[in-house]
């Protein structure tokens, strides 16, 4: 016996989930890559990733600092900036902070296209954990602007 809602016609009352022929997208929005989207990625490559890495910068780094992160730099020999972060526990308490953090440092380096050919590691502190995005933007696009400054003079 085939229980049929008042509003749904006698065809869809048979079937309650709804077939979608295989290999047609269900939503109305599909998740298709807008042409430049894939250059302004933050690929692997960008990324400082192994502990030779991190120490390279460590040994001879120029700093920026503020209230809410320290950024290391040291020039590489690669055509890409490449990013390091080390949000730790102290800095932020809750992974979601963490995380926030994370995301926000690697936008605005992603925006940041062509800086230096450079490695930067960026240390967070305490009390960008607190912080609004706002603040936290304006911070790094300082920090990360006196480095292009430095490496254009």
């Amino acid at each position: 016996m085939v229980f049929a809602r008042a509003w749904q016609p006698a065809a869809a009352a048979k079937c309650s989930i709804a077939v979608v022929p295989k290999g047609v997208r269900a939503f109305a929005h599909s998740w298709v890559k807008s042409p430049g989207r894939a250059d302004s990625r933050f690929t692997k490559h960008q990324r400082l990733s192994t502990p030779k890495h991190f120490n390279h910068v460590f040994a001879q780094a120029k700093r920026s600092s503020d209230q809410f992160f320290t950024i290391l730099a040291r020039s590489n020999d690669s055509d890409l900036d490449r990013l390091g972060l080390a949000i730790s526990k102290r800095a932020a308490r809750r992974a979601v902070d963490r995380n926030r953090l994370k995301r926000l440092v690697r936008e605005v380096f992603r925006m940041r296209a062509a800086l230096t050919r450079c490695d930067f590691v960026v240390i967070a502190k305490p009390a960008a954990s607190v912080s609004d995005n706002a603040a936290l933007r304006r911070s790094l696009d300082h920090l990360f602007g006196r480095f292009v400054t430095v490496a254009t003079n």
